[in-house]
Order: C-alpha cells, then sequence, then structure tokens
C-alpha cells in the first residue's frame, strides 16, 4: 500500500471514530404517579417529566459514573445504570430510543423502543436484562 492511501484510509478512520458518533439517549417515561426533575452529575440541565409523560435525556456516560437522580417534592432517588445495554434490542434503532419506564415504587424497566405511553411492565419482562428492573441506589427524603 503506498503513503497516500494509508493517510487517506486514517484519515477516514479517525473522522467515522471522532466527529460521527454522538450520545446514546433515552426515552424515560413517568408511572411513579408523581412528576419528577431528571439530572445527572456534572451536568446543569434538568428536565421536568410529568405523570404519564416522558423526555428524551442523554444517556449517562462515564464521566457521571453511569449515575442519574430523579428528584421529586419528597425524594431524591439515585441510580446507577449499565454502561451498556448490550442486550436490548436495537433493530431500528435510528427510528426510535431505548425506553425506560418509571414505576410507582421507583423501580426503571426496560420498554420496547416504539413504547410511546405508560405501559404493563409485566409485559415485558422478558426485557429486563442487564441488571433491569433497577431500584434506587439511594433515596433521601424530606
Amino acid at each position: 500500500m503506498n503513503l497516500p492511501k494509508l493517510v487517506t484510509l486514517v484519515a477516514m478512520f479517525t473522522f467515522v471514530g471522532l466527529g460521527c458518533t454522538s450520545p446514546l439517549k433515552i426515552s424515560l417515561l413517568n408511572n411513579a404517579g408523581e412528576d419528577f426533575s431528571v439530572t445527572m452529575p456534572k451536568s446543569k440541565s434538568k428536565t421536568m417529566i410529568e405523570v404519564k409523560n416522558l423526555a428524551v435525556i442523554e444517556y449517562p456516560q462515564s464521566e457521571q459514573n453511569w449515575m442519574v437522580h430523579l428528584i421529586t417534592t419528597k425524594c431524591d432517588y439515585e441510580y446507577q445504570l449499565p454502561k451498556t445495554l448490550e442486550h436490548y434490542d436495537w433493530k431500528d434503532s435510528f427510528e426510535s430510543t431505548p425506553v425506560i419506564q418509571v414505576e410507582r415504587d421507583f423501580q426503571l424497566y426496560l420498554l420496547p423502543r416504539k413504547t410511546t405511553s405508560v405501559a404493563q411492565v409485566s409485559d415485558y419482562l422478558a426485557l429486563q436484562l442487564d441488571g433491569f428492573p433497577i431500584g434506587p441506589k439511594s433515596k433521601v427524603c424530606q
């Protein structure tokens, strides 16, 4: 292989590896029975999610230690999400985001990608891999 082709090949891999990826986004669906806001360590953003609604947020990354906080008027719940969702169904990944539903007991459940409203989590027990359902790592109430 001659040098110009090698330089072009390296440049292509660098572009693909660095410039074309974006953080994973997830849809967080509120079935907790009360409104809550979502924050992550080292982030100034706060997303409010009303009961029976969903919001698309960035999946926490290594700099946040995969941690996410759900804050209600009464309690602050801290979760550590798995580093990957390797067992999640990634078909049609450009059409929708992974869906996580927050239940009344503040357990987190994975749901199918195309879910847009509150679902019965018992219908999706087969999706509960990679540590799901996930309970809060800590809970602090006023």
